[in-house]
């Protein structure tokens, strides 16, 4: 979705019903527009957490599900364009 339609995370009603959705599935995302967080599920919002997101590693990790954030594994990261083309990235982590 993020490539087929990324300006969907610019809507903050479909992003409130997909985080009940991931909620479902213990699961929380997190979209990022410019370096900044634009909106955050309550499972995995805190302070800094872009930051947080900024310090994660590169590559693999030792971990089955990436590296941790707020003691939770990250499970993916798409990078994306907005139409306006601004740089977005969408992150989906389990609660």
């Amino acid at each position: 979705m993020a490539r087929a339609d990324p300006d969907r995370f610019n809507n903050n009603e479909f992003l409130k019903k997909t985080d009940v959705q991931l909620n479902a599935l213990q699961a929380g995302i997190v979209v990022v527009k410019n370096n900044l967080v634009t909106f955050a599920s309550p499972f995995v919002d805190s302070a800094g957490l872009y930051n947080q997101l900024q310090g994660l590693p590169k590559g693999s990790d030792s971990h089955p599900w990436g590296p941790k954030i707020n003691n939770r594994f990250t499970v993916n990261k798409y990078d994306f364009t907005f139409s306006d083309q601004s740089i977005g990235t969408v992150y989906v982590s389990p609660i």
